[in-house]
């Protein structure tokens, strides 16, 4: 059975240009950044990580490098972690 799409997504009902004019400072760039300068979000819904899988993520950072970028929004001290707490903590480890 194939599946039907349920729309045309949230950009039909919320145009991008809104989004742009409500988030003035929304941009999406990518900037290589020292780890040092990132910090993790205290909003982070995990607390439990698998050690064995973690350590096999630091195995391919170490290998091929972090291959989907993490999210990050800018803070008053640095940035702030939004999406990748897995890559980022086997980034500190690599």
């Amino acid at each position: 059975m194939e599946k039907k799409a349920l729309g045309r997504g949230l950009s039909a009902l919320i145009p991008e240009k809104e989004i742009e004019a409500a988030i003035p400072d929304a941009r999406e760039e990518v900037v290589y950044l020292p780890i040092s300068q990132i910090k993790p979000s205290m909003y982070q819904p995990r607390t439990n990580f698998d050690e064995t899988k973690l350590q096999e993520l630091v195995a391919s950072i170490k290998d091929k490098g972090i291959v989907q970028p993490i999210l990050v929004r800018k803070g008053a001290d640095g940035y702030e972690l939004i999406a990748g707490e897995r890559r980022f903590r086997a980034a500190k480890e690599a």
